[in-house]
């Protein structure tokens, strides 16, 4: 018997090609839950990835508005802490479409500031300076990783 659930288990992730994390308490639809501040905080959100220039990769995105933004200026979510939190959560090295990340933790939001390639040099030369926020995380507490895996 249960050699035949997973043999069903198995094949349907197999074929869809989606990757879940089936630990995760989380889901589409825990609400989320990020204060704009500089104080530490526990915070519900999702990130998205694929995006460049504005000082970050990931930045933190709302339902309803898209990207966040915290005294006119974007909120990413730390790039390397990201990078090491997906690999560890076994986010594929390849994806089709949108993957969805929704992260649990206490983080605390910091201004930074740095130079945006993507936007050209002014008259002098000088490439312009982007203001930003990067959520750092203090603690993860949850994540959730759904994300469909390139076929090849």
């Amino acid at each position: 018997m249960y050699k035949y659930l997973f043999a069903i288990i198995f094949f349907s992730v197999f074929l869809t090609g989606c990757v879940f994390n089936t630990q995760s308490k989380l889901n589409e639809k825990t609400q989320e839950k990020l204060g704009l501040t500089e104080q530490a905080q526990d915070a519900v959100f999702h990130i998205q990835t694929g995006w460049v220039g504005g000082g970050g990769s990931y930045p933190i995105m709302s339902a309803e508005s898209g990207p966040i933004q915290y005294n006119n200026s974007s909120v990413y979510l730390d790039g390397v802490q990201a990078e090491k939190i997906l690999d560890e959560n076994n986010m594929p090295s390849c994806w089709v479409g949108t993957p969805l990340i929704k992260i649990s933790a206490n983080i605390t939001l910091e201004p930074k500031e740095d130079i945006n390639y993507s936007i050209p040099p002014d008259e002098n030369g000088k490439q312009p300076l982007v203001h930003y926020y990067s959520a750092k995380i203090n603690k993860l507490y949850d994540i959730l990783i759904k994300a469909e895996k390139c076929k090849d």
